[in-house]
């Protein structure tokens, strides 16, 4: 639709862009889409990078941010991927 003088109608809803595909990016976007917001507020994941990859040495996450991940349905990607401390 255009506005009147032939000039695009403004969007009423904001959309949202994240900057980044590493764990934040990735956990905002997953966590945007159960809440119903992309209905409202379009989320945008941009990456730099053609395709995803393991990067550096591995990273530590607690028990707060894995239960949420197994929330989000991701536990059995995560049992194939992680290695647990024995200590």
């Amino acid at each position: 639709m255009t506005a009147p003088g032939g000039l695009p109608k403004p969007r009423l809803e904001p959309e949202v862009v994240v900057l980044g595909a590493g764990i934040a990016g990735l956990a905002l976007a997953q966590a945007w889409q159960p809440q119903g917001l992309a209905a409202h507020h379009p989320l945008h994941l941009v990456e730099q990078s053609a395709h995803l990859a393991e990067v550096g040495a591995g990273i530590q996450l607690g028990p707060n941010a894995t239960r949420r991940l197994v929330a989000w349905g991701l536990g059995p990607a995560l049992e194939q991927a992680v290695s647990v401390p024995q200590a």
